[in-house]
């Protein structure tokens, strides 16, 4: 009874907020070719509004309140562009739109930094997008492949290291907050990243918030924020398919064969999705099987993915996902040595493997609440569990099942033309089951946020907000943290910004860093009942400048950064009469100061384009007046693409300088035999893709791809060569 009585309100409700509201429709162009465009996304800035244009390059948005307004046009493949509309009651406008072919983006739009859409010019820190594009083209099958070539990212096993805020832990503790649509994707025993359980072939764009970002996102946003935007449903059917084959080259020593055959890779995605009315679908699914440049390190892994949106009203929407993926791989964990560092050491059990599945679903509800007020309802399950398969009673026995309850409830509202105002509470609740943690475990999180937004303040748009957190991990003291944060952001003549922020974070301890209690491959990790949070400051001050030398458009960015680190979580060796073993303890004060910058933009009348950027940095381990372990100092990323029509070939260059510092102890004490070895990283990539969609209208493109061309050997953690070269090639599909 209840449940029919509050559709019935909400039934009401919308039907009054519909009446004196107007309508926005107009038809998207492509700047040089003048055709309408199908499937751009067109969204009205600080509310839930948008839609999409169907086969005609028409979109029609309905309910708009009276006022003015930016529309956010936005296209994979073309750069954004806004249009300024004024609404009026019960009236309708319409708009034409044209917006420029570009397979650099100089403009973009995003919705992570704010928890809002807005033009990333006008975000007051530092975020860097990939497109689905840029996915495709890369054949990435994992987050990691995504992430690599961020500016100021790299990957330490399983750790997105931003800016140098994490090191290398074993895959535990994520200082990044990793989100699917907004929904958290951390899991719930080791708050660590998943690589394998985002829908990759399905994203729409990655976006990643570089710097302190609890206010808004809370526990793990200590060095920044993933989120992954996935499609959505076209007003068509489209059927897409992308599949691939490849292989390992041989490697140029003879103690690093150890098979005849060479090892090879290859998968599947398949996707069909559509929109009939108010609803809207995306069923994926996809496999992966890789035999691995190492011995005992190859893998199998499937996954599939739904998406269900649904607008009851023009005031309102639903969506619903469930995403799962299933993982079979080996247990590889280092080298025997570097002669032999394509296989595991002597006496490793060949038998051992490790298979985890994770679930994740996941609903939320957006409405129009009224005038420029809206709300967000949105909840989420995030299941993992892996097991290897050594037998129970074995020492090296792995096992966990973790579960991830996340409710999140937020309003957003223009206070007066000036004062966009968000508020909003979260709770965060994670259990865990495993046969080490001396019983079952839990830990909850309750938050709330708010943030204020002046906007139209003669080109300034002021941001000031802040976050309280309450963790309590059962059968420990809770822990209160406040993170507030303030921006600025300027528009600069010519097309372009400065940005200023200021914000605090934290992370809370993980129940596996207190309470796992473990032995596998001669490491022993043992409880730590008495860590703290970590927390943590960041500073920024950037720049950004669009302009244009012979016609041709370029864009540069700067920003120089500051983070003050407090009580970083670090494994630490404890060696004393009683035991030797690793625990996780609050050891380290660190500051991290740097300057990144990046230019990108076309050559010769578009004959080659370059996307380039640098992020030089001072990783300070102040407790020990040293540089932090598994950071680099420099790196750098490059990307030069020439159109050759219908042939495109591309160059990636990622560099990252040695590290100055590793964890000596594991070395010394035998651990990993060879563990100090590490060089410089120079890594390229090349890809050659004929798009035959350009001379005779089949959507096929068809690419030949050589990652890490010179077969260049590396390691980015102790005792782990990194991939070796790989020749693939792919067919990607569009009906």
């Amino acid at each position: 009874m209840r449940s029919t009585l509050l559709v019935v309100v909400i039934v009401i409700v919308n039907v009054v907020l519909l009446t004196a509201r107007g309508t926005v429709s107009g038809v998207v162009r492509d700047a040089e070719t003048h055709e309408p465009l199908r499937g751009v996304t067109v969204r009205v800035e600080t509310t839930a509004l948008g839609g999409n244009t169907n086969k005609n390059g028409v979109f029609v948005i309905r309910a708009v309140p009276d006022g003015n307004y930016t529309l956010l046009v936005s296209m994979v493949g073309y750069n954004s562009a806004k249009k300024e509309v004024r609404v009026k009651e019960n009236d309708s406008v319409f708009v034409q739109i044209e917006i420029k072919s570009q397979a650099i983006q100089t403009s973009e739009v995003v919705v992570s930094a704010n928890k809002r859409v807005q033009a990333v010019q006008d975000v007051p820190m530092s975020v860097s997008t990939v497109d689905a594009r840029a996915v495709q083209q890369r054949n990435a099958t994992r987050l990691d492949d995504v992430l690599r070539y961020v500016p100021g990212v790299n990957i330490s096993q399983y750790n997105v290291n931003i800016r140098g805020a994490s090191g290398f832990a074993y895959g535990l503790g994520s200082r990044t907050m990793v989100l699917l649509d907004n929904f958290p994707l951390l899991s719930g025993d080791n708050g660590d990243i998943s690589f394998d359980a985002l829908p990759v072939f399905e994203t729409e764009r990655v976006e990643v918030v570089k710097g302190a970002g609890s206010a808004l996102y809370g526990t793990s946003a200590l060095g920044g924020v993933v989120n992954v935007i996935t499609r959505e449903p076209k007003d068509y059917p489209e059927f897409r398919f992308r599949g691939y084959s490849g292989l390992y080259t041989r490697p140029r020593f003879d103690t690093w064969e150890y098979q005849e055959r060479l090892s090879q890779i290859h998968g599947f995605d398949a996707s069909y999705s559509q929109r009939i009315g108010t609803v809207g679908w995306i069923m994926s699914g996809g496999m992966k099987g890789d035999d691995s440049y190492r011995q005992f390190d190859d893998s199998f892994r499937w996954n599939l993915y739904n998406k269900f949106t649904f607008a009851p009203t023009p005031l309102s929407n639903v969506l619903v996902y469930s995403q799962y993926a299933y993982e079979d791989r080996a247990n590889w964990l280092n080298w025997y040595n570097l002669q032999y560092a394509t296989r595991p050491p002597l006496g490793t059990n060949m038998e051992d493997r490790v298979r985890s599945h994770k679930y994740a679903a996941g609903a939320e509800y957006k409405q129009i609440i009224s005038g420029n007020t809206f709300g967000i309802i949105r909840s989420s399950y995030y299941r993992t569990s892996y097991e290897n398969n050594v037998g129970f009673d074995q020492p090296d026995y792995l096992a966990s099942t973790a579960g991830a309850i996340n409710l999140e409830g937020q309003v957003t509202t223009y206070l007066n033309e000036k004062i966009l105002f968000t508020a909003g509470v979260n709770l965060l609740r994670n259990d865990v089951s495993a046969p080490n943690l001396n019983g079952d475990k839990g830990q909850s999180i309750t938050s709330a946020y708010a943030q204020t937004e002046f906007t139209n303040l003669e080109d300034v748009i002021v941001t000031v907000g802040g976050r309280f957190d309450l963790e309590k991990t059962f059968g420990q003291e809770s822990n209160a943290q406040f993170s507030p944060k303030v921006g600025i952001s300027y528009k600069t003549p010519g097309d372009g910004s400065l940005r200023l922020s200021l914000g605090r974070a934290f992370r809370a301890a993980s129940i596996t860093e207190r309470f796992a209690a473990i032995r596998f491959s001669g490491f022993t990790v043992g409880r730590n009942l008495d860590l703290r949070s970590e927390t943590g400051w960041s500073f920024e001050l950037g720049a950004t400048q669009s302009f244009e030398v012979f016609s041709m458009p370029f864009q540069m960015d700067a920003a120089l950064f500051q983070s003050e680190l407090y009580d970083l979580i670090e494994p630490q060796f404890v060696i004393n009469s009683t035991k030797s073993e690793i625990q996780f303890v609050n050891i380290t004060r660190a500051r991290i100061q740097g300057i990144e910058a990046g230019l990108k933009g076309w050559f010769a009348d578009k004959l080659v384009g370059v996307e380039t950027s640098i992020t030089a940095m001072n990783p300070r381990n102040l407790t020990l007046d040293k540089t932090l372990t598994y950071r680099h100092n420099l790196m750098w990323t490059s990307r030069i693409l020439i159109p050759i029509n219908p042939v495109e070939i591309q160059f990636d260059y990622r560099y990252l300088s040695r590290q100055e510092e590793v964890d000596e102890r594991i070395v010394n004490l035998g651990l990993v035999v060879n563990g100090d070895i590490r060089v410089p990283i120079h890594v390229v990539d090349v890809r050659v893709l004929m798009d035959f969609n350009k001379f005779n209208n089949i959507p096929v493109t068809v690419s030949i791809n050589i990652k890490n061309l010179f077969d260049y050997y590396y390691v980015e953690v102790l005792g782990n060569l990194a991939r070796t070269r790989q020749v693939s090639i792919q067919f990607d599909a569009k009906l």
